[in-house]
């Protein structure tokens, strides 16, 4: 977007960022422990992202280092919990449900 508005492009980006984000690290019923992710695929947002980064910050707080996983970048909380549930991926960041109210 940035270089297509230096090049006089008149396209426009519209964002949006939660005031709040609150994300769980949700794993399948056999991890019964952080180290039980050793060796594991874990499902991660984009690498370069505050979700990922701060579930790698979580991680590392509970000994599990960069090597002791392996990582699949899925991006959007439904596809990663689509990946928890068929059994792919061990463990995955979640964002929390919206509640609506009327």
């Amino acid at each position: 977007m940035i270089r297509a508005a230096l090049t006089g492009s008149d396209a426009v980006a519209i964002a949006a960022e939660f005031n709040n984000p609150i994300y769980s690290l949700v794993a399948k019923p056999e991890i019964k422990s952080f180290a039980d992710l050793k060796g594991k695929l874990l499902g991660l947002a984009d690498e370069a992202g505050t979700i990922t980064i701060s579930t790698r910050k979580l991680l590392a707080l509970h000994g599990i280092r960069e090597g002791d996983f392996r990582v699949k970048i899925i991006e959007g909380t439904p596809t990663r919990f689509t990946c928890l549930r068929r059994g792919e991926c061990a463990a995955v960041p979640l964002g929390q449900p919206k509640i609506c109210s009327r």
